[in-house]
């Protein structure tokens, strides 16, 4: 596991680590992980740190999901929020990711495939920049107001 090499090379470089060293403990709260867990996230400890990834990432994460679990976690977890589900196949795709980055509702992208439409990129790497007081990020050939709420 990634964790015991990073302790393993802070001991050698003697950096003080401790021993019970606990992602779970650091990057996110019990209550934090139990409300993700009555959202329907499996309880094990593989699923709890791919969550905590997902909320402690500078990019929008990608999924691969072949069991559905996390696409079922994200629908009930952001289902209050007005969440958005498309396909890139979908027509009317780019307009709804569009809205969905003015308004701030999280947008769900399903069944991806290998080769992802150049469009995304700024959008999966979070390249917002600013013109004057506004926040904004490039989609296609148009600036879109980024709203702060914005999920992907």
């Amino acid at each position: 596991m990634a964790i015991d090499k990073w302790i393993r090379m802070f001991i050698d470089r003697g950096i003080p680590t401790s021993k019970d060293y606990d992602l779970q403990r650091i990057l996110s709260d019990e209550n934090q992980i139990r409300e993700w867990q009555d959202y329907e996230l499996p309880a094990d400890q593989l699923s709890t740190e791919n969550g905590i990834l997902i909320f402690n990432t500078r990019r929008w994460p990608l999924i691969i999901d072949p069991q559905n679990q996390a696409n079922n976690w994200i629908r009930k977890l952001q289902g209050g929020n007005n969440i958005q589900i498309g396909k890139l196949s979908d027509q009317n795709f780019s307009k709804t990711l569009e809205n969905c980055i003015r308004f701030g509702s999280p947008c769900l992208l399903e069944n991806v495939e290998e080769e992802l439409d150049p469009m995304l990129d700024p959008v999966l790497q979070k390249q917002t920049f600013k013109k004057g007081p506004q926040v904004l990020l490039k989609l296609g050939d148009q600036d879109i107001p980024y709203h702060n709420d914005f999920r992907y």
